[in-house]
């Protein structure tokens, strides 16, 4: 079985004995490199993994998790009529391969407490919304976060893959609550839970 391992970031999969198709961050880095790559050859299996934060604390800081579905969490376009995360007329919206129940929203920001809003942007009024400063959306409310993991590339790389009829899993290392110097600490770790996760599944594949 062939498998195409995709990261955004060389520092994400650093000691890690396998070649790597590095995309760089965000959706439009990530959909250009895994198109460019797939024009190529189609792998059997493109596995995705990087870091991520996380919106429960049902999930843990320096754990790795499966996710098995994706939303674009930046694309909110409700006061025409789209349901949330629902590209218009785009009837695919939300992407699952079934492997777990976690999901993932992957947009192309970060969220900003209303409470800052006053001092950074005085012209917008502060209430119980998180504003993202993306061109996908303008609000979110903090009540609507309906995935427990965030990142900047999944979705768009699941998406990739299911134009293209190949098969896409994904692995989130949750490295940190926000704080730069927290993952720097961390980083190293995912890659290592990371690995004996690929050795698991090529053993699984090989039965």
């Amino acid at each position: 079985m062939k498998i195409l391992i995709v990261s955004a970031l060389s520092d994400e999969v650093h000691g890690l004995d396998e070649s790597v198709l590095i995309t760089g961050v965000g959706k439009i880095n990530a959909t250009k490199a895994l198109e460019r790559e797939l024009s190529k050859q189609l792998p059997d299996l493109v596995v995705n993994y990087g870091t991520a934060g996380k919106t429960t604390e049902s999930l843990s800081v320096g754990d790795l998790y499966e996710v098995g579905k994706f939303v674009q969490r930046d694309m909110m376009v409700t006061e025409l009529g789209f349901k949330e995360y629902e590209t218009p007329f785009d009837a695919t919206y939300i992407i699952e391969n079934g492997r777990s129940d976690l999901t993932c929203g992957t947009g192309d920001s970060f969220w900003t407490p209303s409470a800052l809003l006053p001092s950074r942007l005085p012209h917008i009024k502060s209430d119980d919304s998180v504003f993202l400063a993306t061109g996908d959306c303008r609000w979110t409310p903090k009540n609507k976060k309906n995935f427990e993991i965030v990142d900047m590339e999944a979705y768009a790389l699941a998406k990739v893959c299911q134009d293209h009829g190949v098969e896409f899993r994904c692995f989130k290392f949750i490295s940190d609550g926000g704080d730069p110097d927290e993952w720097k600490e961390n980083v190293s770790k995912g890659s290592v839970l990371f690995a004996n996760k690929l050795k698991q599944i090529r053993e699984e594949e090989t039965k």
